[in-house]
């Protein structure tokens, strides 16, 4: 498994998520738009998760502090908008904008990890840290 991989394509599944999520906030039903918001929202929490194994595997973090703190950074602001969202119902105003503002900074958060995250985690993990990173891949995957 390529975990960078996997990654980009999380990424990819939980963007597509919430654009069609956005695009139809008008014409979907109310459960519909509350499930599949619920729904993505875990799916962020968890992909955070897949990408601390990451950042839990580097055993040297030398010349990645201002990586890891815009990671922190982008991941704590993400989590934050998530926390105010659930604070709101679903047909209230400002849900929707919510919803816009989270796909907006998971976009941008995507970015980040497309072209300097990744690449500098690769640069730092030797191949055996990287084998022990797909195996708790893996088994986080199938638990």
């Amino acid at each position: 498994m390529n975990v960078f991989h996997y990654l980009s394509e999380d990424h990819s599944a939980i963007s597509k998520r919430l654009e069609e999520t956005t695009e139809n906030y008008s014409t979907w039903t109310r459960d519909r738009i509350f499930e599949e918001s619920k729904n993505i929202l875990q799916a962020i929490k968890d992909h955070f998760k897949k990408e601390h194994l990451l950042v839990n595997n580097l055993k040297d973090e030398s010349d990645m502090h201002q990586v890891l703190s815009t990671l922190n950074n982008q991941e704590k602001e993400i989590k934050s908008e998530m926390d105010n969202l659930v604070m709101i119902h679903v047909d209230e105003p400002g849900f929707e904008q919510g919803l816009e503002s989270i796909a907006g900074r998971f976009d941008e958060h995507c970015r980040f990890c497309g072209k300097t995250f990744y690449r500098r985690v690769k640069e730092k993990l030797t191949a055996k840290d990287l084998r022990q990173v797909q195996t708790q891949f893996e088994r986080k995957l199938l638990s």
